[in-house]
């Protein structure tokens, strides 16, 4: 089985996204497609933060606002 690999980007989009969600982390990450323990890692990285200290954190690293944003970027740039 490979392990999966999330980018910086993408950890704080789903952080943000599972608080906006209001769901539990092993609903939120079953919806998701991620694994629950890769999931709950990526919360203890960041502390298990609220959402005005991941919008902070997007703001300072200049983060998208959503995946939809960040797939568009990532085309854009590998053109």
């Amino acid at each position: 089985m490979s392990r999966l690999k999330y980018s910086e980007t993408e950890k704080v989009l789903l952080l943000r996204s599972y608080l906006e969600s209001g769901m539990d982390a092993k609903n939120f990450s079953r919806s998701r497609g991620v694994p629950y323990t890769t999931f709950r890692y990526i919360c203890k990285q960041y502390g298990t933060p609220d959402l005005s200290t991941i919008e902070r954190l997007m703001k300072e690293t200049k983060i998208p606002n959503t995946v939809d944003e960040l797939s568009t970027l990532q085309r854009a740039q590998s053109l």
